[in-house]
């Protein structure tokens, strides 16, 4: 999304702007379950236009809710579309109803209105996930191993999505784990050497497939790695601006990625100018800036050996508004110093936070327009959800939007305290937002927040005797359990009384875009569950980005994403939720929702009840690991030793036939 910008070397290229697209439109319908006829909650749908090695971009998506509808808006109309479904578990399909891009039937956008009907029918897919892909990858000059160089597998169809990844050890050697039966396109790429698809080419249509067979390990798959001063090193370089005044921004980010993973990444200078030097090959760039939208290059960049090529950025600056309101005492009407407001816009990313004065009054700025969940926080207080959603408008201030917070009572019991650090600086973090959960019973917990004083410290006083996992979370920071944890199955209970359970939070990466959504209970989908942590991985399986739900509202965002694919997983007290794959390329990707099932334990099979399929499905997973997964701790474990095993069989049967003790709940 460029203006005036131009390719240097063998053509001249004029490249039009976002602002000189005849319009915007959008694209809407359903996806289903082939099977079954049932809508399908958390589909990824993508509208995708241009041409090149991905082979097609993405302008726009979106993810299906409960009833499987979604909606991809904000489409130009100077392009045509083919729209394409994924989900977890089933094939991919391109409409109408295409397994390849080939096949596909292009839809039409219309300026200010929605294409509507693009339906989805989407088949299961077979396999179990068991195969794998193991080789070596060396120095082609010289023979020697290289050491940390990711390797990813791609699937086969026009799609060409990471299914798997890994990354090479100390002697060179990789293996891609859990993948599907079927074939596969195999790519490695390492700064400063040439990026190479299986066997021995650089370009993905000439490349060898790999079959990856069930519960086997496709051997042998090596790659020699030329170094980039063989192939040779072209330049990208241009400058970034703002689109309204025409004035160069600084320290704007410009990133040049290819359908490997490579990216290549730099910062614009003073006057607004950036410059990149790439090994030969096909790029996709994007630039983005503080307060301003993003902009993807509309094109693949092909760059050449001693090639200077020139492509400037325009940026469309945000247009924010703002969400003030006053906190008081409920019970003596009393200002609240300090206390956190939390604004978190629906169906999409867009988030704010700010601290309430001496008088009380707080003001929430920097939001884009839109419709905003908000919610106060405060030490010694019950948290409030607004009642009324909020709205956001363009350049103004939505004044009124008052809490009164009702203070906690204080039974006896232990606390809890600590405080919460920049990891990388090591000074406190005064606006972090911490939160508590304790469990009750299999089915049942209490959560308590609270934010950080001006000296990065928390205290949650007056405590029911439970053991608590604790998560802390602050701006522009990964979300983490103690102790350094991001998952419930490597993090430390805590009991209180219990001082210095302290947190060293990481920065977030400086990626343009987000991930948003919700966390529901299946039981009721009007409400959401807190404290559930989401993470996103990479396909080398890298952690990159981490958040917690909000409680009340269920709301998260991962941000500072680059574009990719990502593997989100949750981690809950008490509930299972599939994982959910989600590629960025030029957009947010917002109603990434999941539908939490909450079990007892011993139901296994989770149809809310415990009878001897459980004991099935328990013995499957134990035995027939090739074909069931595991049975999760938190329904198979029922004799909460802490894992799932043949005395947890012994126990249910026993409790079903002999009515034995009936599944633990600690």
């Amino acid at each position: 999304m460029s203006r005036g910008s131009k390719l240097l070397g063998l053509a001249i290229l004029i490249l039009f702007p976002a602002l000189a697209w005849a319009g915007y439109g959008a694209i809407s319908g359903t996806v289903i379950d082939q099977a079954t006829s049932l809508p399908l909650l958390g589909a990824h749908v993508m509208a995708k236009s241009g041409s090149g090695p991905y082979p097609h971009m993405t302008l726009g998506e979106a993810v299906t809710d409960s009833n499987g509808n979604y909606l991809i808006e904000n489409l130009p109309t100077a392009t045509d579309y083919v729209v394409l479904a994924c989900r977890m578990g089933y094939d991919c399909e391109f409409y109408d109803n295409s397994p390849t891009i080939s096949g596909a039937t292009t839809v039409h956008v219309i300026d200010g209105a929605i294409t509507s009907g693009i339906d989805f029918s989407l088949t299961p897919s077979i396999g179990g996930g068991t195969g794998a892909i193991s080789g070596h990858i060396s120095d082609e000059a010289t023979s020697l191993p290289l050491p940390g160089t990711p390797v990813v597998a791609l699937s086969a169809d026009s799609t060409h999505h990471a299914v798997g990844g890994a990354i090479t050890d100390l002697n060179g050697n990789y293996v891609i784990q859990n993948l599907p039966e079927g074939d596969y396109y195999v790519g490695a790429c390492k700064p400063n050497y040439i990026c190479e698809f299986y066997d021995n080419v650089t370009d993905i249509s000439s490349a060898t497939l790999v079959h990856v067979t069930s519960g086997m390990t496709t051997s042998g798959i090596k790659f020699a790695l030329a170094p980039i001063n063989e192939g040779g090193t072209g330049t990208i370089s241009g400058m970034v601006s703002d689109s309204l005044s025409g004035l160069p921004i600084a320290g704007a980010r410009v990133l040049a990625h290819n359908n490997l993973g490579m990216h290549f990444k730099t910062r614009t200078d003073s006057a607004g100018h950036y410059s990149l030097t790439l090994p030969a090959g096909s790029y996709a760039l994007v630039a983005w800036a503080h307060d301003y939208h993003p902009a993807l290059y509309p094109g693949i960049v092909t760059v050449n050996n001693g090639d200077n090529l020139t492509i400037d950025f325009q940026l469309i600056p945000f247009a924010f508004g703002a969400i003030a309101g006053n906190v008081t005492d409920a019970a003596n009407s009393t200002p609240i110093f300090h206390a956190l407001q939390i604004a978190k816009k629906m169906g999409g990313p867009g988030f704010g936070c700010a601290f309430s004065d001496s008088a009380g009054n707080y003001e929430i700025g920097h939001l884009p327009p839109g419709i905003y969940h908000v919610t106060s926080f405060a030490r010694g207080y019950h948290f409030s959800i607004y009642p009324d959603s909020v709205e956001v408008l363009p350049l103004a201030t939505t004044l009124g939007i008052d809490f009164q917070l009702q203070p906690l009572s204080e039974p006896p019991g232990g606390f809890i305290s600590g405080t919460v650090y920049d990891d990388s600086t090591g000074l406190p973090l005064s606006f972090a937002l911490v939160l508590i959960v304790g469990k009750i019973d299999q089915n049942h917990f209490v959560i308590f927040v609270t934010p950080t004083d001006t000296t990065g410290a928390y205290l949650f006083p007056h405590l029911p005797t439970l053991g608590y996992h604790v998560l802390a979370w602050a701006p522009g920071y990964k979300a983490e359990l103690y102790d350094d944890a991001h998952s419930l199955d490597s993090a430390t209970l805590v009991t209180p009384p219990q001082a210095g359970v302290d947190f060293y939070l990481s920065k977030i990466s400086e990626g343009p875009f987000a991930i948003s959504g919700r966390i529901l209970p299946a039981a009721n989908l009007g409400t959401g569950l807190g404290g559930v942590m989401v993470n996103a991985y990479t396909p080398t399986d890298k952690l990159v980005a981490s958040a917690y739900s909000l409680p009340g509202i269920g709301t998260y965002t991962l941000e500072g994403l680059e574009p990719g694919t990502y593997t989100l997983k949750v981690s809950s007290y008490s509930s299972n939720a599939s994982s959910q794959q989600i590629e960025i390329s030029g957009a947010d990707a917002s109603e990434v929702n999941f539908i939490l099932s909450m079990r007892m334990r011993g139901d296994a099979t989770g149809d809310g009840n415990i009878t001897l399929a459980d004991v099935i499905r328990i013995v499957n997973g134990i035995f027939k690991s090739n074909l069931y997964s595991p049975v999760p701790v938190e329904q198979g474990d029922v004799n909460c030793s802490g894992s799932v095993s043949l005395a947890d069989v012994i126990y249910l049967v026993n409790y079903i036939l002999k009515g034995g003790p009936v599944p633990c709940s600690n």
